[in-house]
């Protein structure tokens, strides 16, 4: 029984966990702009980019933004 119910959580935490990842977007190579850089500016300089590319991209469209200045790469999740 105990073991059926962690099964179950186990399950439905993959479950979360591949969700989340379907609304996300990794762009590579992306220097920041700053030492002092904000969620706003990594997520105005996506925005950018995204412009650049002929794609329609708003703040509104994005929950949140961040850089990971280790490997120089954007993350962004967006609304599902």
């Amino acid at each position: 029984m105990l073991s059926e119910a962690v099964n179950k959580v186990s399950d439905s935490l993959e479950e979360l966990r591949q969700y989340s990842f379907s609304f996300n977007l990794k762009l590579l190579n992306v220097q920041e702009l700053s030492s002092r850089e904000t969620a706003l500016d990594t997520a105005q300089l996506c925005i950018s980019i995204f412009k650049a590319i002929g794609a329609s991209v708003s703040l509104q469209d994005i929950d949140l933004a961040h850089l990971v200045k280790s490997l120089h790469k954007a993350v962004l999740f967006f609304h599902s």
